[in-house]
């Protein structure tokens, strides 16, 4: 049962909302939660009898299990967040709640059973206030580049001032984009041949969604998987197919809600599982800016959004399962977007459905 069906429980648990605590006075038994964090148990609290399992929430996704067998165990729990370091992408049971990223603002629903509403604030996001992924790629610079294939990201960057720009609202995601189930290549082995099937490898609890916007090209959409790729990451060098590079374009990624890692210059934002962990994970945001309107391109009130999630393949490069250029990726969507379609919000839904996202034109907050 939640802490709203139980009188004791929303006393000490939701009367609590910055640092909500358990405390079972007849079993001795206190717990302290992270913040918007909730707990149930099998029976009410008079009516507990050895072993008892505890289910503790995360405010966003993450359960934690635990089960106490005596009254030995009855002591002082505290349940923290942090980084999650499992290597399987769809942990059943957590070592402790998944870290909120730092740039999330949460704000409470009207009982803790509820999941608080969370927005993600790109003000001082340095990678996706604006977008700028698309000043690192391979196609963006290097000795390879012909003058008319150069891609034109500086001007995409240096261009977009944050008015009349397409902005991201909300995302939401139901399928887990490192779930070990996918398969990520079919063909020949590169050494000897055979046939080969390869799933994803075991990429852990975080997966890093990616987009790319260019101006609208129906050929694009006839571009095989692996073109489409390439195409969206500028490495069309690799494949050497540079007389396909768009005139200008944007890429970057789409934050998360829980943070990753720590270590460096920038906290990245990912997505959790959501085979189990967290079945459907929805974030609003503000401040992001993805597209300008103003670029000075012709014909530029029609575009394609490009979506998918970043794998690592080079462990399977190294094992020379895979050609050195093929990308593993995860294709989420691509979608066609009509300026005037957005000067009210935009729900776009991939064909999975698992994957929706609602953009809108406006204005970048000064």
């Amino acid at each position: 049962m939640s802490c709203k069906k139980t009188a004791l429980w929303i006393f000490f648990i939701c009367g609590a909302f910055l640092t909500p605590t358990f405390a079972n006075p007849d079993q001795g038994l206190s717990i302290k939660l992270p913040p918007y964090s909730r707990i149930e148990m099998e029976k009410s609290p008079g009516e507990l009898v050895f072993p008892f399992t505890v289910k503790i929430f995360g405010p966003l996704g993450g359960v934690i299990e635990k089960t106490i067998f005596s009254s030995n165990e009855l002591k002082p729990l505290v349940i923290r967040s942090d980084i999650i370091p499992l290597k399987d992408p769809n942990p059943k049971n957590l070592p402790f709640l998944p870290e909120i990223c730092g740039r999330v603002i949460l704000e409470p629903a009207e009982t803790l059973s509820v999941s608080p509403r969370a927005v993600y604030d790109g003000t001082d996001d340095l990678l996706n206030h604006f977008p700028v992924f698309q000043l690192l790629e391979p196609d963006s610079y290097g000795i390879h580049n012909q003058e008319t294939h150069v891609l034109l990201s500086n001007k995409s960057y240096s261009h977009m001032d944050g008015l009349n720009v397409l902005l991201l609202k909300s995302v939401e995601l139901k399928y887990d984009y490192e779930d070990s189930g996918i398969i990520d290549y079919v063909g020949p082995d590169p050494v000897n041949g055979k046939e080969v099937a390869i799933h994803e490898g075991d990429g852990g609890f975080y997966a890093n969604i990616h987009y790319a916007i260019v101006p609208y090209d129906k050929k694009i959409l006839s571009f095989d998987r692996q073109t489409l790729l390439h195409f969206a990451q500028g490495k069309l060098m690799e494949i050497d197919r540079l007389d396909l590079s768009p005139l200008i374009k944007t890429h970057s990624l789409i934050p998360g809600p829980f943070l990753s890692k720590r270590e460096g210059t920038y906290a990245p934002c990912e997505w959790g599982d959501t085979a189990y962990q967290a079945p459907v994970q929805k974030m609003d945001y503000q401040n992001i800016a993805l597209w300008d309107w103003d670029y000075p391109i012709e014909k530029n009130d029609r575009l394609l959004m490009i979506v998918w999630e970043g794998d690592e393949e080079e462990w399977l490069i190294k094992q020379k399962r895979i050609d050195p250029f093929y990308l593993t990726d995860d294709l989420i969507g691509i979608f066609e977007i009509k300026k005037r379609k957005t000067r009210k919000p935009l729900t776009l839904i991939n064909e999975k459905g698992d994957f929706k996202m609602t953009l809108q034109t406006g204005d970048v907050s000064q």
